[in-house]
Formats: structure tokens, C-alpha cells, sequence
């Protein structure tokens, strides 16, 4: 891929975090949904758009920008500062299901005779099981 000069690359990268920014509102309500195939689904698309994110930052870098228009500037740090809300909502929402996987696998561990746990001490699983 070579996207040539600065402005192409800038418009390219807008795409991208468009994009991402999507990808990212469509895993929260994955996350909330519990669909954990489309979640599966959108990682994966998210991985490739994040590896073209790369290169175009590697591309940008290799170009010295003459006159940089302040309002794309502007307009690519907004974006990402929407992807980076979102991801962090979205970090929320793993470690509230996270905490409730815990709680739930607890619950049940301490339905079998013999149990004995405290909440500051992590599960032990016998992986042969």
C-alpha cells in the first residue's frame, strides 16, 4: 500500500478511525448482549484495521508535512478521542462481566461439600477436569 502524499494519508486514517470507532460502539452492545461470536467477529476485524492504522502512522511519518491543515488535525484527535471513550465503556463492561463470572463461579463453588474460599483468595480450578 502506498498512499502517497499527506492529505491521502490524513483521509485514510479518518476512514480508519471511523471505522473503528463502529467497530467499537458494535462491541458494546456485543459486550451487553453477551453475543460473544459477533464479539469474536469484530476483534478480528478490529486487529486488520488497527495493523492499516500502523502503517499509515509509519507512512505519515515518513512525509514532512508543509502546510497541515489545523482543522484535519482537529478533526483526526476528536476522532480518536471518541474511539478512546469508547473503549474505555467498553473495558467497563468486561470487568463488571468479569466480576460477575467470578461471583457466579463462586456461588457455585461453594455449593460443593468441602468448600472453603474467602473473597480475597482467587479460584483455583484442577485443569485435568
Amino acid at each position: 500500500m502506498n498512499y502517497g502524499s499527506l492529505s491521502n494519508i490524513l483521509s485514510e486514517m479518518g476512514l480508519v478511525l471511523d471505522y473503528l470507532i463502529q467497530y467499537s460502539e458494535e462491541k458494546c452492545q456485543a459486550l451487553v448482549s453477551g453475543d460473544t461470536g459477533r464479539l469474536s467477529d469484530i476483534v478480528l476485524s478490529e486487529t486488520q484495521l488497527i495493523e492499516q492504522l500502523a502503517y499509515l502512522e509509519k507512512q505519515y511519518g515518513q512525509i514532512s508535512p508543509e502546510s497541515l491543515s489545523p482543522e484535519v488535525v482537529q478533526g483526526l484527535r476528536e476522532k480518536a478521542t471518541t474511539l478512546k471513550r469508547s473503549n474505555e465503556v467498553n473495558q467497563t463492561l468486561i470487568e463488571q462481566g468479569l466480576r460477575i463470572v467470578e461471583h457466579e463461579m463462586r456461588f457455585f463453588a461453594s455449593l460443593q461439600p468441602g468448600y472453603n474460599s474467602s473473597p480475597s483468595r482467587p479460584l483455583v480450578f484442577d485443569k485435568r477436569a
